[in-house]
């Protein structure tokens, strides 16, 4: 295997990958239509939690300016939920809602969430229907429908001020944190930065008095990401390593994904090292497949930065060994989660270190892999990348 650096032959993936997405292409038309507009490279991952209240958005978890979390479920079936007119019961129809979002089907997502507000306007609910709106804006904003998305973010916000002091306070506080946290993404992706990160910060204080560890974490996470955006490198290290304190006093199952989504943004402030070992640290506490497979993903993107960092400077051996463990990485996420994007990155680094045999064993599988997606803007990034 030759050292890692850019290669001419590059152009015959681009032949083959091309040759791939002609055979694929015609089966997507329909997918592609409704969510063309949200073909950027971002994503978020958008958590709920059942509470005495009902359903609260609980983070969105922001990882890099090019790339976000977003749990999909690469090897389901395409979920069919029905979708029903405004009932008795708006927290069935938020309940849809919330399933058609995990499986990035945003559009259906919006047409129950908007039956939904309406339901819980004409009982009443104010509460609920503040953080309906909320959701409804995060949808938006995944098709790039900005206006929409800053008219729903606008009018869940107007709702909870004329809320405050009139309901449970952590509750209310809760809610608050998830909507500002939906308004400081908004921000963040009309290039609003200082106001993002502002917005952010007033959330962690939020999260903070509804003792919501799992938000908290998420919107120092956030607030990091922004000030590494901003050329405030030392206040975006002092923000994970106040995480990083929170986790380390978590509960087991929020450290699998607390140090997985700190362990990305360490890497992202080029912390490199550090973020291999905070991984690490998620690794074992990862239970489900899904998970492994994800922590796994984020492992090998790590060595590979690791691998670059050492070519740069011209060691080769160590840029070697590292190429060879992001590799390995990356088969082990899909083999152990079906993490086609591991499969992607994968075959990036075997190009870009010349491994034709290797690529052309693996293209069949990612292939196979690409086509068993269900419709999903992860299944058209997957396709067009």
């Amino acid at each position: 295997m030759k050292p890692v650096k850019p290669r001419a032959h590059r152009l015959i993936l681009l032949a083959m990958l091309g040759l791939m997405t002609t055979l694929i292409v015609p089966s997507i038309t329909d997918a592609i239509a409704p969510i063309k507009s949200d073909l950027t490279p971002t994503s978020v991952t958008h958590r709920f939690q059942s509470s005495g209240y009902g359903w609260v958005g609980r983070s969105i978890w922001m990882d890099t300016l090019g790339s976000m979390f977003f749990n999909y479920r690469p090897n389901a079936s395409p979920l069919q939920v029905p979708i029903v007119g405004v009932t008795n019961n708006p927290q069935s129809l938020l309940q849809q809602g919330i399933q058609f979002y995990e499986a990035e089907q945003f559009s259906p997502a919006i047409t129950v969430w908007q039956q939904a507000a309406a339901a819980f306007a004409s009982q009443g609910d104010t509460l609920n229907q503040s953080l309906t709106l909320s959701n409804l804006s995060l949808a938006y904003q995944h098709l790039g429908q900005w206006e929409a998305a800053q008219k729903a973010i606008d009018q869940s916000l107007k709702l909870l001020h004329n809320l405050e002091g009139t309901t449970n306070s952590q509750t209310y506080s809760e809610v608050f944190a998830k909507t500002l946290n939906t308004q400081g993404r908004l921000q963040w992706e009309t290039g609003q930065l200082e106001q993002a990160l502002g917005t952010w910060q007033r959330a962690t204080v939020n999260y903070q008095e509804a003792e919501n560890q799992t938000g908290i974490i998420g919107s120092l996470i956030n607030q990091a990401k922004a000030l590494q955006t901003l050329g405030l490198s030392s206040k975006a290290e002092e923000k994970l390593q106040t995480a990083y304190q929170i986790l380390q006093q978590s509960d087991s199952p929020l450290k699998a994904k607390g140090f997985k989504d700190l362990g990305n943004a360490l890497r992202r402030i080029g912390k490199l090292d550090q973020s291999q070992q905070i991984l690490a640290k998620s690794l074992k506490f990862a239970q489900l497949p899904t998970a492994k497979g994800a922590v796994l993903l984020e492992l090998g993107n790590t060595e590979r930065a690791l691998a670059q960092r050492a070519d740069a400077i011209g060691k080769q051996p160590e840029a070697l060994s590292h190429t060879q463990a992001a590799i390995a990485y990356f088969q082990q996420a899909f083999d152990t989660g079906g993490q086609i994007q591991a499969s992607l990155n994968q075959l990036s680094l075997l190009v870009e270190t010349e491994q034709w045999s290797e690529v052309a064993e693996l293209l069949p599988q990612i292939q196979q892999s690409i086509t068993s997606l269900p419709p999903s803007r992860t299944a058209i990034h997957a396709r067009l990348n």
